[in-house]
């Protein structure tokens, strides 16, 4: 298990931008290197998080149809291209996701990453040099 929490760690280190994936890696973390309650400000940001994420992948997911459309490839019962349901409410999903994930409050990554590679350290989790920890 602590190899598995020591490549998660050196792999969130490493992302330079942040990704799906990262909020998703952050998460796992800090999860795994829980060992007690969470300090109240670290729930605060993992509990938005949380919220983001799971607010992008609906966005995603509500996204699909659109982008298929988009491409052509999907076609209605009737395999006419000319005509398409009606994508309105579909529209009005994704709209209303989108407000939702504009609302989130803002992520304090480094807050998450600091509290993160502390928990690391005294795992002795992170690595000092190459093939040492």
């Amino acid at each position: 298990m602590d190899e598995l929490l020591t490549e998660h760690l050196e792999a969130v280190f490493s992302e330079s931008i942040y990704t799906k994936r990262m909020g998703r890696r952050i998460l796992l973390l800090v999860g795994a290197l829980c060992e007690e309650a969470l300090p109240d400000e670290i729930l605060r940001q993992t509990t938005m998080l949380s919220r983001l994420v799971v607010l992008q992948d609906l966005f995603d997911a509500l996204m699909e149809p659109v982008n298929a459309v988009a491409r052509g490839s999907w076609r209605p019962a009737q395999d006419r291209p000319d005509t398409y349901p009606d994508l309105a409410p579909v529209f009005a999903q994704i709209e209303e996701t989108r407000r939702q994930i504009a609302e989130c409050d803002t992520v304090n990554y480094a807050q998450l990453l600091a509290w993160i590679m502390a928990r690391g350290r005294e795992r002795k989790l992170l690595r000092k040099g190459r093939g040492t920890r």
